[in-house]
């Protein structure tokens, strides 16, 4: 996570562009945001949607960026992919990458927990139906350098649906920004693609600017 992804490193010092991606052997490549200071990879046949793309078609699960935000992808695994999938019904991964500015107002109440919160509301979940969230693993609290954060793999039953995501995200310490990264799908695909997931998430690393 924030210890690892030295290859982008040296992507850094190379001065990679706004969004770059760059072959990582060959079956990854790295989708970067040098501004942030962050990086990640994904396998190299996934559909990498940029942010105008993000914002013109939000999906089912309605806005899922902004034009203010610092950083913002998609991407998709799926043979057919197309910006409005989401991880709640789809049976291919797909994620989001975000960094975002804090208002004033959530930098006075910001916290780890708000962070856990960021994309699925986790918290309300358990709280209206404790059967509704199953954790996997037990809650990673994350810090590096100015960093901290929280990670976490998680499956939802909401009325017919199953799901399965696995999000990392950071605050800095100013409380003026957020990274998050969620990766999900159905849960029978999560368990089929458990691996290249488990490896996107590994992959994240935050320089956080």
């Amino acid at each position: 996570m924030a210890t690892r992804g030295l290859g982008a490193l040296s992507l850094v010092a190379l001065g990679v562009a706004s969004v770059a991606l760059t072959s990582c052997a060959s079956q990854y490549h790295y989708v970067s945001n040098s501004s942030t200071g962050t990086f990640f990879k994904v396998p190299s046949a996934w559909r990498v949607f940029t942010k105008s793309q993000v914002l013109a078609d939000p999906g089912q699960l309605g806005p899922r960026g902004a034009s203010s935000d610092r950083f913002l992808v998609e991407f998709d695994a799926s043979p057919d992919p197309n910006a409005a999938h989401d991880f709640v019904t789809s049976s291919y991964p797909f994620g989001i990458a975000r960094v975002r500015q804090l208002s004033l107002q959530e930098h006075d109440q910001y916290s780890l927990a708000t962070l856990r919160n960021e994309v699925l509301p986790v918290d309300n979940l358990l709280n209206q139906d404790p059967n509704s969230v199953q954790v996997l693993s037990a809650p990673k609290l994350i810090t590096h350098g100015g960093l901290r954060g929280t990670e976490l793999e998680y499956t939802v039953h909401v009325n017919s649906e199953t799901f399965t995501v696995e999000q990392i995200g950071y605050i800095n310490t100013p409380t003026t920004n957020v990274w998050y990264l969620i990766v999900g799908c159905t849960t029978t695909c999560y368990q089929r693609y458990s691996g290249d997931i488990h490896r996107i998430v590994s992959s994240w690393l935050v320089e956080g600017k």
